[in-house]
């Protein structure tokens, strides 16, 4: 596991950027590189008012708020809420780790519901 001081602030910010969902799921996301957040995200019901059902996930929505920028040996902090506020699962799905993956990313972190509320794996 990668040894990084700043994941409990990364994980707030994670919190704090999933308060934007219009998901009854809240669900947020950072992408760090070098120690520092990058890009953030939230996922989302509909990411195109005018088309139909294309809900985004947070972790798309971060790559996509990152331009072209080189995520060479990033890392991913995925955090999701339960009703009462309390963290619960939010490993990133399959087709997300995918995506994750052929852009370089090194390190996933997400959300569980057991102490100590957070959990990694290298992609």
């Amino acid at each position: 596991m990668t040894k990084n001081k700043n994941i409990p602030s990364i994980f707030r910010l994670a919190k704090n950027v999933s308060k934007n969902s219009d998901h009854r799921y809240k669900m947020g996301s950072v992408i760090v590189k070098n120690g520092k957040p990058l890009s953030v995200g939230f996922n989302q019901i509909k990411s195109n008012p005018n088309a139909p059902y294309l809900g985004l996930h947070c972790e798309q929505h971060a790559l996509q708020n990152c331009g072209k920028e080189n995520l060479k040996g990033c890392s991913i902090f995925v955090y999701r809420e339960n009703r009462v506020g309390n963290p619960a699962m939010a490993k990133p799905c399959k087709n997300c780790q995918k995506i994750l993956k052929e852009n370089g990313f090194r390190w996933m972190y997400y959300s569980v519901d057991e102490y100590p509320f957070w959990e990694c794996e290298k992609l």
